[in-house]
Formats: structure tokens, C-alpha cells, sequence
């Protein structure tokens, strides 16, 4: 079998998204050759020592199946800015050059978010279940955050009308993660009610999302 054309084109598309004591670095691969190793450094800015995990050329990750585009850098500063750059390597063949900087400055989450997938707000009890969606202003650090869904003030539906997920983690380096809120079909012929969810993570402030369950059952049955 003849060996593999051997490529030295850099990775594109740098990001360094913002979290809680890291970075999550994502980047465009090189399309001309699988990338099975990839290395990844960073320094403060305004500095010239760059930082890794395995010594000044960068942090290394090698797989004989390939590798995502990514690797979260983790221990950082809030506040800091850094500067970060990546290089791929295909199967036995040199590294790339340096990409270009990127740069991004940890930060910790300040509130989370929530909304749902149903139209306007609006579900009707038959649909089965609506997708909730916990979005922090900042990726979730070491650990994640954990997110436990309630029903607030205000709520006119009864606890027999829907189900409530257990409690799921934005994971590090992610700014969201999603769950399911089973609405449960009954026969009764009753208004639509409004489950008005609410969230407890950890000590963060959250803005609710309210869902309007619509019934669709024949009036006059109770």
C-alpha cells in the first residue's frame, strides 16, 4: 500500500472559548490528511513563556484513530487573558507550523438561562415531552454545574400533568445541556395550564422559562 501524502498545512479557525478556570480550544482540522496528533500551547498575554502540561512545545494528544478538533485547557486565571495556539500532525508525518493566535479570557459563570422547545411556549399535552435548555453566559468549569429543574411560583399545572427530569450537568468546557420534561395525556376535559420552571445551580441566578400545556380532550369530560 502506498504511504500516505504527508502534510504540513496548519489547523484554521482557532477559538478559545471562555469558562470557568479554562479555556475550551476548538480549531478546523486540516482536510488533506487525517490529523492523529495534535499539540496545543498557551501563555499569558503580554508574555513569552508558553505554558502546557508537557513541557514548552505543548500540550500532545496522539491517536492512532484520530482526533476532535478540540482540548480544553484547564487551571487558568479568571480574568486573565491567554493566548493560544495549535499544530496537527497526520500518521508518522512532521507537524505543522503554529496556527494563528486566538485568544480568550477565562471567566466564571455570573447566570443561567432556560428555554424550551416548544413553539411560542406552547405544547400540547400529547406531545410527549418538550426539551428544556440550561445555557450559562460562561462554559461550566472543572466538574461542571449542575442543574436540578423545579416548578415555580406561579405554576397552575398539577404535578400529575407532567414529570420533571432528575438533575443533569452542563459539562466543563460546555455552556449548555439539554433535558426532557415528560407531559403526561390524561382524559379530562381541564384548561390549559402553565408549568412555569425555575432551576437551582449551585448559587447562580436563573431566568425561568414558563410552558403553557394546551389540552386537547373533548369538553365536558372530567
Amino acid at each position: 500500500m502506498p504511504a500516505l501524502a504527508q502534510s504540513t498545512t496548519n489547523p484554521t479557525g482557532v477559538q478559545a472559548t471562555a469558562g470557568d478556570s479554562l479555556l475550551a480550544v476548538s480549531w478546523t482540522n486540516p482536510s488533506d490528511n487525517p490529523v492523529h496528533q495534535h499539540r496545543v500551547r498557551w501563555k499569558e498575554q503580554g508574555t513569552t513563556a508558553w505554558l502546557s502540561p508537557n513541557g514548552a512545545d505543548g500540550a500532545s494528544e496522539f491517536s492512532l484513530g484520530g482526533l476532535e478538533p478540540r482540548y480544553t485547557i484547564t487551571g487558568l486565571v479568571n480574568g486573565t487573558t491567554y493566548v493560544v495556539q495549535v499544530r496537527v500532525a497526520p500518521p508518522n508525518g512532521p507537524l505543522s507550523n503554529w496556527s494563528a493566535e486566538a485568544t480568550g479570557t477565562p471567566q466564571a459563570p455570573t447566570r443561567l438561562a432556560l428555554t424550551t422547545s416548544a413553539s411560542n411556549g406552547r405544547a400540547a399535552e400529547d406531545a410527549g415531552s418538550v426539551t428544556v435548555t440550561a445555557t450559562l453566559d460562561n462554559a461550566a468549569g472543572v466538574g461542571g454545574v449542575a442543574v436540578t429543574l423545579a416548578a415555580g411560583g406561579g405554576s397552575t399545572a398539577e404535578p400529575d400533568d407532567y414529570a420533571l427530569p432528575t438533575a443533569f450537568t452542563i459539562a466543563a468546557g460546555e455552556r449548555s445541556a439539554k433535558a426532557e420534561v415528560t407531559l403526561v395525556d390524561d382524559d379530562v376535559d381541564e384548561d390549559n395550564e402553565d408549568l412555569v420552571l425555575t432551576a437551582t445551580a449551585g448559587a447562580l441566578p436563573v431566568t425561568g422559562a414558563t410552558l403553557t400545556i394546551v389540552d386537547d380532550d373533548t369538553a365536558g369530560v372530567t
